[in-house]
């Protein structure tokens, strides 16, 4: 009788250290994954400024600031889409009035001198 009261207690004793251990285990990793989940929230709403360490602005504040960036380079974004639009219309031929134009007839003005210069010499 006594070795079957050593054995259960032998028994019951490995199943509380089990039981002890998977606790702290889950309970740790627990809190782990809670601490994480607070350091969110914390980063979410920001945090005010403390001696030393200056304020995050939180989640709200940040969108806000994107907005406002956003709102100005749409206007920067729009005033380069009218130059570049400007640009391009120079660089196709229109029947006289665009760059493109102005260089085809210089290009085609050299051509003729050329061909005259090349007959003078020829001569």
């Amino acid at each position: 009788m006594a070795d079957l009261f050593a054995i259960d207690s032998v028994v019951i004793l490995a199943s509380a250290i089990t039981a002890m251990t998977v606790i702290v285990v889950f309970f740790g990793k627990g809190f782990k994954l809670f601490r994480r989940f607070v350091h969110f929230l914390d980063d979410f709403h920001g945090e005010e400024g403390r001696p030393g360490i200056p304020s995050r602005p939180g989640f709200s504040e940040r969108l806000g600031n994107v907005e406002e960036c956003m709102s100005t380079m749409r206007g920067r974004f729009e005033d380069m889409d009218k130059k570049v639009s400007f640009i391009e219309q120079e660089l196709h031929p229109n029947h006289g009035s665009s760059m493109r134009d102005a260089v085809d007839r210089i290009q085609m003005r050299i051509d003729i001198l050329e061909e005259r210069m090349t007959k003078n010499v020829s001569n």
